[in-house]
């Protein structure tokens, strides 16, 4: 096993070091994840530090990484394609685990205040596409951020964002400068994923770089409560936090999606995951690449003001019941129409759990618009109860 392969390097640690902060988000989409309060002690287990927190935010000056930028061509890296190669009985998923990897990165986003301190850190996966240098990833993993780095066989490359889609799909585009870098295998548009195949999801869960974990497909078509409009792949592969934006990938090797989602009670793999399809990833990214004009933007735009759904409450982690506890509702806001109040649980907007305030901004800023009705999900007093409100509008600024 070459060192590269043995986790961690004392650099990574060393930049790690001081950084984490005491955060309590843990995201139905996987990329937003819990910086644990003992992180820093955690230090002394070094492989579970690795890209830890998916969001961590406060005041972080400690935590300063110098990047050296990688240009130009990259060096060409020895791959075995699976179907190449022929299967070899009993290795056929380590083999299409290996090929994954040549094209499996860690991506970083981060957004720096008006001084360059960085304020918010986020973290997940994501893979090559094409041989330009573009990668795809998850947006909620680079959401609000505006600058973004991919870490990739153990070399750290300033990435630039290419854009999202529009129609409420959970994709987006970043590049390199780094050319000739090979990017994913996808299934073949003609071909078809299949209840019970065998697939592996890939990324960096927990902040383990390179993580691999098999399972089948349990449903090719799976509607969930979002304004996607995507038939999701369900599987039973563990996918946990940091796992968002990497390859779901099949006996042979080929990406066929992009791992999202989790259904969970607890914050981690209960066995029900889902991934967006290749079909839907080929066309935002083939969409997005074709209007790239190398223009240097960052995900919130520049210096523009807009207006998004506005709610009105403060909230905190509801540490034994899951979900986020209402701690102050601000007068003559929707939420103090819509009758919410102190002490009450939001655990879901329109039946879409939510475990941490990322959560409940993302289903609230991304999935609705100001004057629209939602319902929000709660607890009270030990009972289950829905208000429907309509959701406000605040004007904020975009960087």
């Amino acid at each position: 096993m070459s060192d590269k392969d043995q986790g961690p390097t004392e650099s990574v640690l060393r930049r790690i070091e001081g950084f984490a902060k005491d955060h309590h988000d843990s995201g139905y989409e996987q990329g937003f994840v819990d910086a644990y309060n003992q992180a820093q002690k955690s230090l002394a287990r070094r492989s579970l530090v690795w890209l830890l927190a998916g969001l961590l935010i406060g005041g972080v000056i400690a935590w300063q990484v110098t990047i050296n930028t990688v240009e130009g061509a990259a060096e060409p890296i020895e791959v075995i394609d699976p179907i190449k190669a022929g299967a070899t009985p009993g290795l056929e998923l380590t083999n299409a685990a290996n090929f994954a990897r040549s094209y499996t990165v860690g991506v970083v986003a981060e957004r720096t205040n008006r001084i360059g301190v960085v304020a918010e850190r986020q973290s997940g996966s994501g893979f090559f596409y094409g041989e330009e240098g573009y990668v795809i990833t998850n947006y909620h993993v680079v959401e609000g951020a505006n600058s973004f780095s991919i870490e990739w066989r153990g070399r750290i490359y300033p990435a630039r964002y290419v854009g999202r889609d529009n129609d409420g799909r959970d994709i987006a585009v970043l590049r390199i400068a780094t050319r000739g870098i090979k990017g994913a295998e996808l299934l073949p548009e003609d071909e078809a994923v299949k209840i019970a195949e065998q697939v592996i999801a890939v990324g960096s869960p927990l902040g383990l770089d390179y993580t691999v974990t098999a399972g089948i497909v349990s449903h090719t078509s799976r509607k969930l409560q979002d304004r996607s409009g995507i038939n999701y792949i369900q599987t039973d592969c563990a996918i946990n936090k940091g796992n968002s934006g990497g390859p779901l990938v099949n006996r042979q090797g080929r990406v066929v999606g992009m791992n999202t989602k989790i259904i969970t009670s607890t914050g981690d793999s209960a066995g029900i995951g889902f991934a967006i399809p290749v079909k839907d990833i080929r066309q935002v990214a083939d969409s997005l690449i074709a209007q790239d004009d190398g223009t240097e933007n960052d995900v919130m735009g520049e210096g523009t003001a807009t207006e998004t759904a506005y709610l009105g409450v403060r909230v905190e982690p509801a540490r034994n019941q899951g979900g986020l506890i209402v701690v102050e509702v601000v007068p003559g806001t929707p939420a103090e129409a819509g009758d919410l109040r102190v002490d009450d649980v939001i655990v879901g907007v329109n039946g879409v759990r939510v475990y941490g305030s990322r959560d409940l901004a993302n289903e609230l800023q991304l999935r609705y618009k100001p004057g629209d009705e939602v319902t929000i999900n709660i607890l009270r007093a030990g009972g289950q109860k829905n208000l429907r409100l309509t959701l406000g509008g605040i004007e904020v600024q975009r960087r």
